[in-house]
C-alpha cells in the first residue's frame, strides 16, 4: 500500500488532474459495475461498458476471423465466400457449355451462331463473376492523441522521454497512460526507457502496469504507450493486485526470476517473480549516483534489470522479433496475414512483484475483444449480449481462443 510521504506526490497530482479532468468533461468515464464469475480458481470481474463503442481505434484493426494459429492462407472471408461462389459459377458454366455443344450437333447453322453467342456470354459472365468489384475504404485520418498530449490530461513528464497523461476513456478512476514524447511503434518491444517510467509510477503510485505489443494483442494506438491501474481491483481481495494473481501463488517458492508456466491456464503463458534484493541493491546504487552526481553515473540499473527479465519472458516463449524500429504499414496489418503474424503480438502485465507475458493469435473470439486487461482476470464487454457469450462460452474458453495453445 502507498506510505511514503514521497509516494503520494506523484499520485496526489494523478488525483488532483483527475478530479479537474472529470469536472470538466473532459475525461469519458466508461462506467460499469462489476460481476464475479469464477472459473479455475480465478475470481474474474466481468463488466458490461456500453460506452466502450463510443471509444477511437486508430490502430488497425485485424479481421475478426483471422487467427495467426491458423494454416489457412486466406485473410479475408470476403475473399473466400467470392472464390467459392466463382467455382460454382464455373461449374455451371461449363454445364451450360456442354449441353449448347450437344444442341449443335442436332441443330443447323443458325443454332450454331446462337450457341455461339451463348458461349461467350457465359464467358463474359465467367469474367465478371471473376471480378470482385469493392468499393475502396475511406481511410480515416490518423489523429496521434499523444502529439501533443491533451494539456488537461496531462500530468506531468517523465525523465526525458515519456509523458504520463490521464486515460481520456478510463475504466477504472485514475487509469493513467505513459507515452513516448516522440512517435514510436506500438510494436516495437519495450526498452530500458520505459522500464524507468513505468518503475517510477508502479512503485511509487503502488499500479499495475500493462502494454498491448501488435496487431493482435487489442491496441487501440499505434503511438507507443503502457496503461496503468490501480490496485488492488477488488478491494475485497487486497492481497492479490488482480485477480488472475491467484494462479501465480503456488509458484512463489520457486527462485526468483525463475520462469513458470501457469499449468491451471489452457494456453502458453510466462511469468516470474523478481529477486528483490537485486531490486534494493539497485535502488541504493541509484541513490548514491544520484546523490554524487556524476556525469558518467548509469542510472538505469534499475531498467536494465526488468528489460533483462522483460527479454528472458519473451525468447521462452519466441517473441523476440527485429521489428524494432522499423516502420510498420499500417495498410497492410489488416488484410496480409504473413505480414500480420511476423509482428507477433502479445499482453505484458507488471506489478512490484512480477511480470507476465500471453502470446497473442487472435484479436477477438465471439465478437469479444480482448487486450492485457481480460488477461488481469478482468474482463470488459460492450453489451449485454457479449456478457451471455461469456457465461455460455467461458471466460477462460474465450482466452483460449485469442492465444497460443500450449
Amino acid at each position: 500500500m502507498r506510505s511514503a510521504s514521497n509516494t503520494f506526490q506523484l499520485f496526489d497530482k494523478i488525483k488532483k488532474v483527475s478530479e479537474r479532468a472529470t469536472q470538466i468533461g473532459t475525461i469519458e468515464k466508461i462506467e460499469s459495475t462489476p460481476i464475479f464469475m469464477n472459473e479455475n480458481g480465478i475470481n474474474f470481474m466481468v463488466s458490461v461498458a456500453k460506452s466502450l463503442l463510443k471509444r477511437p481505434f486508430n490502430f488497425p484493426k485485424p479481421d475478426g476471423n483471422i487467427n495467426c494459429n491458423s494454416s489457412s492462407s486466406n485473410i479475408e472471408e470476403t475473399k473466400t465466400i467470392n472464390n467459392n461462389e466463382n467455382n460454382n459459377n464455373n461449374n455451371n458454366n461449363n454445364n451450360n457449355n456442354n449441353n449448347n455443344n450437344n444442341n449443335n450437333n442436332n441443330n443447323n447453322n443458325n443454332n450454331n451462331n446462337n450457341n455461339n453467342n451463348n458461349n461467350n456470354n457465359n464467358n463474359n459472365n465467367n469474367n465478371n463473376n471473376n471480378t470482385i468489384i469493392t468499393e475502396a475504404p475511406i481511410k480515416k485520418k490518423f489523429i496521434d492523441p499523444f502529439l501533443p498530449c491533451d494539456k488537461d490530461l496531462f500530468v506531468q513528464q517523465l525523465f526525458d522521454r515519456h509523458n504520463l497523461v490521464l486515460n481520456k476513456y478510463n475504466v477504472s478512476n485514475h487509469h493513467s497512460i505513459i507515452a513516448t514524447k516522440e512517435f514510436e511503434n506500438q510494436v516495437n518491444p519495450l526498452n530500458k526507457f520505459d522500464f524507468k517510467a513505468i518503475w517510477k509510477c508502479i512503485k511509487e503510485c503502488d499500479m499495475l502496469c500493462f502494454f498491448n505489443c501488435g496487431p493482435n494483442s487489442g491496441a487501440s494506438q499505434p503511438h507507443k504507450h503502457v496503461q496503468l491501474l490501480t490496485t488492488p481491483f477488488n478491494y475485497d481481495e487486497p492481497h492479490l493486485k488482480c485477480p488472475i494473481e491467484s494462479l501465480f501463488l503456488k509458484y512463489k517458492h520457486l527462485p526468483n526470476e525463475s520462469i513458470f508456466q501457469i499449468d491451471e491456464l489452457p494456453f502458453k503463458t510466462a511469468a516470474l517473480y523478481y529477486d528483490q534484493s537485486k531490486l534494493k541493491s539497485f535502488e541504493q546504487l541509484e541513490f548514491i549516483e544520484n546523490e554524487n552526481e556524476n556525469e558518467n553515473n548509469d542510472n538505469y540499473h534499475l531498467s536494465k534489470y526488468f528489460e533483462l527479465q522483460y527479454k528472458s519472458l519473451l525468447n521462452h516463449l519466441e517473441l523476440n522479433t527485429d521489428n524494432d524500429n522499423n516502420p510498420v504499414d499500417y495498410d497492410l496489418l489488416s488484410t496480409n496475414k504473413e505480414y500480420m503474424c511476423k509482428l507477433k503480438s502479445y499482453n505484458f502485465i507488471m506489478t512490484k512483484d512480477w511480470m507476465f507475458i500471453v502470446p497473442r493469435s487472435a484479436y477477438q473470439s465471439n465478437g469479444i475483444s480482448i487486450n492485457s486487461v481480460g488477461f488481469t482476470g478482468a474482463v470488459l464487454v460492450r453489451k449485454e449480449e457479449e456478457l451471455e457469450t461469456l457465461k455460455s462460452n467461458g471466460i477462460i474458453s474465450i482466452l483460449k481462443d485469442v492465444s497460443t495453445p500450449k
